[in-house]
């Protein structure tokens, strides 16, 4: 009987050093990590309580090693756990915090564009913030996402009918472009400036277009109203220049930096106008260089038809210089 008693002493003082050792002192940031040697020291405790008696005068002291390191490591997973609770809390004033924010923001009169892109701001702040307490995780998670998908769902149908009018649209837009086109006779002769504003003004009411027929849309009517000045039968070249720096100015209203663009226009006509003026002027002097003979006389004549074309084109620059700034100053 002795011996099996020092026999059960020798395995319950293994396992003292054992739970000592191995979770007397244990730490871990992982819940997990707690579980699973909560599991060992249970599967411990079974074992101690499988070994039955020892010397009498050993049993106090043993049994207080032993059971002083079972309560140092559930100790430690209490303060632990303390401290988990304690995160996940702030966690949850955290993310009850953003459902409000979120919940102002779309009872705001912010773009929605705006809204869009804060809410997004909100969605990645809540990503980062750690997990609430389980009995309150899945109500705080579905009143932020109530929200927000309630935002995103009501913009895509605003999406959807905005896209539909756009094509609606589009739709009147070329049936202007073809009201233009078809113009001929008296109609065609009575083209004036109001009638060209007209057409642009008409254009602008009309309002916006699905942004992937933006551009070609914009170069038809452009193709148009321009094209219908060139139309205009037995008028004047003055006139028809008038009309054109007329359009300009008016065509230069749809950009949101109109004056920019009148400015750059009447910069690159300036350009073209110095840059004749001096090829006129080489040209002009070659002329006096050339002695009289027939090869001589030919190479004259092909300068003069130069300095003909040059004269025109430098002409028609004035004229169109001209009729931009009085069609801006008329504006």
């Amino acid at each position: 009987m002795k011996q099996k008693k020092d026999e059960n002493l020798a395995l319950k003082l293994a396992l003292c050093e054992k739970v000592e050792q191995e979770f007397a002192g244990y730490q871990s940031e992982k819940i997990a990590d707690w579980n699973t040697k909560t599991k060992e020291l249970l599967e411990i405790q079974k074992q101690w309580e499988e070994i039955r008696f020892i010397p009498k005068e050993k049993i106090k002291e043993v049994s207080k090693r032993f059971w002083g390191a079972f309560k140092s490591f559930f100790h430690n997973k209490n303060n632990f756990f303390k401290t988990v609770e304690q995160f996940r809390e702030e966690n949850l004033a955290k993310k009850v915090a953003l459902c409000e924010k979120a919940e102002e923001l779309t009872a705001s009169n912010k773009t929605p564009q705006k809204v869009a892109q804060e809410l997004k701001d909100l969605q990645k702040e809540w990503k980062e913030i750690g997990p609430a307490p389980a009995k309150q995780k899945q109500a705080v998670y579905e009143r932020f996402k109530k929200v927000c998908d309630a935002f995103f769902e009501n913009r895509r149908k605003e999406y959807q009918v905005q896209e539909e009018e756009y094509v609606v649209n589009l739709g009147k837009k070329q049936a202007l472009c073809a009201k233009i086109d078809a113009l001929e006779g008296d109609e065609l002769k009575a083209i004036d400036e109001k009638a060209l504003e007209g057409f642009v003004n008409e254009w602008k009411q009309i309002g916006f277009v699905p942004k992937k027929d933006k551009k070609s849309i914009e170069k038809q009517f452009e193709a148009s109203v321009y094209g219908v000045i060139k139309r205009i039968p037995e008028l004047e070249d003055s006139r028809r220049e008038a009309l054109s720096g007329a359009l300009d100015v008016v065509m230069a209203r749809l950009s949101p930096n109109a004056s920019k663009k009148l400015n750059q226009k009447e910069g690159a006509i300036r350009k073209k106008i110095s840059k004749l003026e001096n090829n006129l002027d080489t040209l002009k002097n070659n002329l006096g260089f050339f002695a009289n003979s027939k090869k001589a006389n030919k190479l004259k004549e092909d300068f003069e038809k130069q300095v003909e074309t040059a004269e025109k084109e430098l002409n028609s620059l004035k004229k169109q210089l001209k009729a931009l700034k009085k069609a801006e100053n008329n504006s």
